[in-house]
């Protein structure tokens, strides 16, 4: 009877052990070359399109670029690639490349040379949620012509700032499998805050070279002798600079920024005084309050960025994360991930 017992029991949890994740390799048919576009709406922002390549391995290595366009000049395009690790298995789990990454770099607009990331920002995107952890299947329907399965997921927990549910459409025989997309984000009493609706419209596979550039270029140090001054809020308002902020881990409030500030072409002095700074942002960060505790001067030049601290300001606030903000043909830009929460 009790060897009886316990067989029922793990005939019954066998399947809550094994719901989670893909039926099937859909990434299969995502061999170097292939390409998928894809149109995203949202309720919070305006719509742009990503296409999404896998370019030519690098000594094994998968590598995998997304572009991203914003339309009507508001932003510039922004360029991620992703190197990841020898022995990913991209037939199964290249929806989730994030969690094999182990380099990265990114370019925006017009500029023709790639930052890297730094080793920690790699690190941070590692840890975040995939989607086959929690995905279950739901069904088969056909969309835009297309049999797919549909699967459902949720990526963070009961409290965390904001709770995304999503479902995704796959079919195995489209380039990166995603046929169609739906994210849904609440905050922690379960409010909506926005939505997002992604969907496929066109997908191939091209001639690729053998030997992408996936390095970053080497920064310019060159230093004009006379780099022009003013004060930082008018540099970030005319789109002279960008800053990338920082939030310790251990800044559980995000009272501390850490900023690194970046002509984004010519030399440049730009001076912050102990008083409250106001940038204008773009979603998440709308604006972005902080006050310095003393006065700053700081000589820019390509590939010598300042560092400094200052004290962010404000109840509603960036808590944690790493981004990027910029002006860009009078338009704010953000580049990252944040978590923002109020704080008393």
């Amino acid at each position: 009877m009790r060897r009886l017992l316990i067989l029922t029991l793990v005939l019954l949890l066998t399947p809550m052990l094994i719901a989670a994740g893909w039926n099937k390799a859909y990434f299969a048919a995502t061999k170097p070359g292939s390409w998928a576009t894809i149109r995203v709406t949202s309720t919070m922002t305006g719509p742009y399109t990503t296409t999404t390549t896998r370019l030519a391995d690098v000594d094994g290595r998968v590598v995998i670029e997304q572009r991203s366009e914003f339309g009507e000049n508001v932003s510039p395009p922004s360029i991620m690639r992703y190197e990841l690790a020898k022995g990913f298995n991209a037939d199964r789990d290249l929806i989730d490349h994030l969690k094999a990454v182990v380099a990265a770099s990114v370019r925006t607009g017009a500029d023709d040379a790639y930052t890297e990331l730094p080793a920690d920002t790699v690190a941070a995107l590692k840890t975040m949620a995939t989607y086959a952890a929690t995905a279950t299947f739901k069904g088969v329907e056909t969309i835009e012509g297309k049999p797919c399965d549909r699967y459902s997921y949720t990526r963070g927990k009961k409290g965390d700032a904001q709770l995304e549910k999503g479902d995704i459409w796959l079919n195995p025989t489209v380039p990166f499998g995603v046929v169609k997309h739906t994210m849904t984000f609440t905050d922690p009493s379960g409010k909506l805050l926005w939505t997002v609706d992604s969907r496929l419209v066109d997908s191939g596979t091209k001639p690729i070279s053998t030997t992408p550039a996936v390095a970053a270029a080497k920064p310019d140090l060159e230093t004009p002798a006379a780099p022009e001054s003013m004060t930082l809020q008018t540099a970030y308002d005319s789109g002279l600079i960008k800053i990338r902020v920082e939030i310790a881990p251990e800044d559980k409030r995000g009272d501390r920024l850490h900023l690194l500030i970046e002509t984004n072409e010519n030399p440049l002095t730009v001076t912050l005084l102990p008083e409250s700074t106001t940038l204008k942002g773009d979603f998440p960060v709308e604006r972005l309050v902080f006050r310095a505790s003393d006065a700053h001067k700081l000589v820019l030049a390509q590939g010598r960025p300042a560092k400094i601290v200052v004290n962010q300001l404000g109840t509603w606030r960036a808590v944690a994360g790493k981004f990027t903000i910029t002006v860009y043909e009078g338009k704010p830009v953000f580049i990252g991930s944040v978590t923002m929460d109020n704080v008393k």
